[in-house]
């Protein structure tokens, strides 16, 4: 069975009141690596179909940005997954260890 990823955003979003901005990414990314949720986003996501302003949904009162007695606020979910129709185009690619390290020297030159 195929879910949409924007239906999962919006359950994510409309039942967790303290979840502001959700990231939905393909099982080849680790959820627990910025770097890696980063590059899905960067790589995968199409801005101007993939990201989804959800506005007036309830919040918590502890967030500085809710609205009334309500806690009105808007919440940002991304669909950082590979396009359904096009999978292969979006793989995961590993840099050779010694590229890394060329990389590496010269950017210590900058930074």
């Amino acid at each position: 069975m195929k879910v949409n990823p924007g239906e999962i955003l919006y359950s994510v979003l409309s039942t967790n009141f303290m979840v502001k901005i959700a990231i939905i990414v393909d099982g080849d990314v680790d959820l627990e690596s910025q770097k890696e949720l980063a590059w899905a986003a960067g790589t995968r996501c199409f801005p101007e179909k993939d990201i989804i302003l959800f506005e007036s949904v309830s919040g918590i009162a502890m967030d500085p940005t809710a609205k009334g007695k309500d806690f009105v606020v808007s919440k940002l979910g991304i669909d950082a997954t590979k396009p359904l129709t096009n999978k292969n185009a979006f793989r995961k690619i590993q840099t050779p260890p010694e590229v890394q390290e060329k990389i590496s020297i010269m950017l210590k030159k900058y930074l």
